[in-house]
């Protein structure tokens, strides 16, 4: 077995495709763990903001069905996760239908 390993790394031409092959699986999984991490900042990025709109709509929002509406609303957008996504495309466009 140590003169199997002796061999590929005392041979040249063993050693430079094992080596080629290695770097680009490298640099592969590099470039789609690069893609995957941009693919993520955008959308936190994105939740953030939709976050900041619906915060906003609802602290000046006057026309609610119910007084407690507005805290109900806040507190669901600040501790539950995804919840702003359902306000701000859902709720959101019932309130001003109304």
């Amino acid at each position: 077995m140590s003169d199997f390993i002796i061999n590929i790394q005392s041979s040249p031409e063993t050693i430079d495709p094992l080596l080629g092959t290695f770097m680009a699986g490298y640099l592969g999984f590099m470039l789609i763990g690069s893609i995957i991490n941009c693919l993520v900042s955008l959308v936190i990025i994105f939740s953030i903001v939709v976050f900041i709109m619906a915060l906003i709509d609802i602290v000046q929002r006057e026309n609610w069905k119910e007084e407690n509406d507005k805290v109900m609303w806040l507190l669901l957008i600040i501790f539950v996760p995804l919840a702003q996504f359902y306000y701000y495309f859902v709720e959101k466009k019932k309130l001003e239908g109304k």
